[in-house]
């Protein structure tokens, strides 16, 4: 079962109550959590996530590049902070992966307790 066909509570009845009658944070939350109910955009995020890595990788190797053209950096301290750049952007890589995996787990979870209850009532 996925997750794009849960309705949470209350949503159907916004449009009957009067602007007195409403909670503006609680119809705000309501609509974020449906947005973040969805699985793309999920998918999304972490896909946006890789690209500001990706990103922010080649503008610090860029970067390094002119500091080491204008001699601002010696050989040797470019392959270090090479190095070290490199250590940081596997590092990200692994807890992008780490994120995604745990999202995979909580949106099965979630699917299975919803089942259950869903199999009770």
């Amino acid at each position: 079962m996925e997750l794009d066909s849960i309705d949470l509570q209350g949503t159907e009845n916004l449009e009957v109550l009067s602007i007195f009658e409403r909670d503006p944070f609680k119809e705000f939350t309501r609509k974020k959590l449906q947005e973040l109910a969805h699985h793309e955009n999920m998918k999304k995020l972490i896909e946006m996530r890789e690209k500001a890595l990706e990103a922010r990788h080649n503008t610090q190797m860029e970067h390094m590049k002119k500091m080491l053209d204008n001699k601002r950096f010696s050989p040797r301290t470019f392959q270090h902070k090479k190095i070290e750049l490199e250590r940081w952007v596997t590092k990200e890589k692994e807890q992008i992966q780490k994120s995604k995996r745990d999202i995979e787990r909580g949106w099965l979870s979630t699917a299975e307790a919803i089942k259950r209850v869903k199999s009770i009532l």
